[in-house]
């Protein structure tokens, strides 16, 4: 077989590629078995070791990168109430340290087996490979100026200035009441981030924005001002979550686009500033200073209840994952009601971040084996549907990986939702071929 030039790039080959991926298989298979050792080795031990063998993989498996990554960036998750807790950050039902050690031992390990999986089953490499081959078509549309491409792109830096312009003007005119509240207290009042839509809206014109900023020089500017106004009214209101959704999506894109190491290690470091900044943005609107790595340490609110034995999803009335598929149903349609443990947490006043959802809580089962086979299944599910969504746009790989490194703070249907919804609108705001970057 003859292969392409873009293909040759890429380090699409044929014998090498089948090659490497059988290595990355086996690589799994010894992730597996080493999750399986540390599950009966020492907690600290355990939790060490699975961040460390994760960064060992993304540096030396290049076709598996992406999810490695994915991965590395949710241990903070699940070691996070556990190090809250050793400062003297606690939550209901403030149970002795070893509680929060045990629930940390778990959730790690749970990750570490996911990502095994993930490698096994060859979804790892599908996926690093859609995220390259789908950049790749979008930079040939930049660069061959597709007239029709550019006309859409028109359209989405008119909606983003509008609906920027909408939010501005509500921040404008109660700015006063907007800084001195809490964060969140005027999130309903934005478009950005208001609702499933209003979520589906924020990403993929950003996602649109950012992207067109970065292959097509002819908008660079106008897309980078826009972007500015799309997002700058709620990151003063203090909503962040979403933005930071885009900015991994971003920096993943920015590292296909990239070819010097070097510019790619400024950007690294860029990137762990701006992490710091935005762990260090919500004391603005609190006295407590360590309210930004609430971000990592209180999803877990909704999953130590349950580990310790004082709630079941019965008692709770919380909906099975099994059943929160009526998700992807508008809300008028759904035969029934969706409730969530993080919800309910919240509603029951233990907690006032329900609405951070944690996928652990998500796939919770009274049996290990039954628990951490749920979570991995959806772990790597995300992954494979985002692969097969390219079909629909070439975007979705890059959207899934912005969701998936904050997996830690979200539940299996709400992301699979997003990512269908925002695949439809990309679809029909720039509808690329996935081969030869022109619009269909």
């Amino acid at each position: 077989m003859r292969l392409t030039q873009d293909q040759t790039k890429l380090g699409v080959t044929t014998d090498h590629r089948s090659y490497s991926g059988a290595i990355t298989s086996l690589i799994g298979v010894g992730i597996l078995v080493t999750a399986y050792l540390l599950w009966n080795e020492s907690k600290s031990v355990g939790m060490v070791l699975a961040p460390v063998i994760t960064i060992i993989t993304a540096l030396s498996v290049p076709n598996a990168r992406a999810v490695a990554i994915a991965t590395l960036l949710n241990y903070p998750y699940a070691l996070g109430a556990y190090v809250g807790a050793l400062n003297g950050v606690t939550f209901f039902p403030r149970p002795p340290i070893s509680s929060y050690e045990a629930v940390a031992h778990e959730q790690t390990l749970m990750l570490l087996v996911a990502f095994g999986l993930s490698l096994v089953f060859g979804i790892a490499q599908s996926f690093q490979k859609a995220l390259a081959e789908g950049w790749a078509v979008f930079s040939k549309a930049g660069r061959n100026s597709v007239n029709s491409v550019h006309k859409r792109i028109q359209i989405v830096l008119w909606a983003g200035l509008l609906v920027g312009l909408h939010d501005a003007a509500f921040l404008a005119t109660n700015l006063g009441a907007v800084l001195s509240s809490g964060r969140h207290s005027f999130k309903q009042e934005f478009w950005v981030g208001n609702g499933l839509l209003g979520i589906v809206l924020a990403l993929v014109v950003g996602i649109v924005l950012v992207s067109v900023s970065i292959t097509v020089s002819t908008y660079r500017f106008k897309a980078l001002i826009v972007l500015g106004m799309f997002w700058g009214p709620s990151l003063i209101a203090g909503s962040r979550n979403y933005f930071s959704v885009l900015m991994v999506t971003a920096l993943c894109a920015a590292f296909f686009t990239i070819k010097s190491g070097r510019q790619k290690l400024w950007l690294t470091l860029a990137a762990i500033i701006g992490i710091s900044a935005f762990t260090w943005l919500p004391t603005l609107w609190t006295t407590n200073d360590l309210v930004g790595f609430n971000e990592w340490i209180l999803p877990t609110s909704s999953l130590l209840p349950l580990s310790l034995g004082l709630y079941t999803a019965e008692s709770l009335g919380a909906t099975s994952i099994f059943h929160q598929w009526v998700l992807l149903l508008p809300g008028p349609f759904r035969p029934y009601p969706v409730t969530l443990y993080a919800d309910e947490f919240a509603e029951r006043k233990f907690t006032n971040v329900g609405v951070a959802g944690n996928p652990w809580s998500d796939s919770y089962d009274p049996d290990l084996f039954v628990r951490v086979a749920i979570f991995a299944v959806a772990f790597i599910s995300v992954f494979l549907i985002a692969g097969l969504l390219r079909r629909v746009h070439i975007f979705m790989p890059f959207m899934a990986f912005g969701l998936m490194a904050f997996w830690g703070r979200s539940v299996f249907w709400n992301v699979v939702v997003i990512l269908i919804y925002s695949a439809i609108l990309l679809r029909l705001l720039i509808p690329m071929k996935s081969n030869d970057g022109l619009v269909s």
